[in-house]
């Protein structure tokens, strides 16, 4: 008859578990570093802060410029104001686009619509609000 070790059984469920469990973090690591990076999650935090500075703009008294700090991700997307607010769309994919609504004073006018610049900025001379590259 043989008698099965149950110290040697327990220490080996616990090396599996462990491998397992290890296994399981480094997966959960690598999705979350890719939604973290993604272009939908900058392309979605690009139109927060263009809509913050044209909020930002429309606050500033008389003729302002703001410039947007890009590191690689200004030439990938397309930009445009409009009466509806702030339009990011993916050039890759015209399907992905992230709008943001701008409430702005009568009077103000928001246009304009830039495709890939190197440096974007936006521009305010009287009561217009232009988006333009600052190259």
């Amino acid at each position: 008859m043989m008698r099965s070790n149950k110290k040697a059984s327990s220490i080996l469920m616990l090396i599996f578990e462990l491998m397992v469990a290890i296994v399981i973090i480094t997966i959960l690591l690598q999705v979350a570093q890719k939604f973290g990076s993604s272009e939908a999650a900058s392309q979605s935090r690009i139109a927060d802060d263009l809509a913050m500075m044209v909020h930002t703009l429309v606050a500033a008294p008389g003729d302002a410029q703001a410039i947007y700090p890009f590191a690689r991700l200004g030439e990938t997307f397309s930009y445009k104001l409009s009466v509806d607010g702030v339009e990011v769309r993916a050039i890759k994919s015209q399907i992905s686009i992230e709008q943001r609504t701008v409430v702005v004073p009568d009077g103000i006018e928001l246009s304009g619509q830039i495709d890939a610049p190197k440096v974007l900025c936006l521009v305010k001379k009287g009561q217009k609000i232009e988006v333009k590259s600052c190259e």
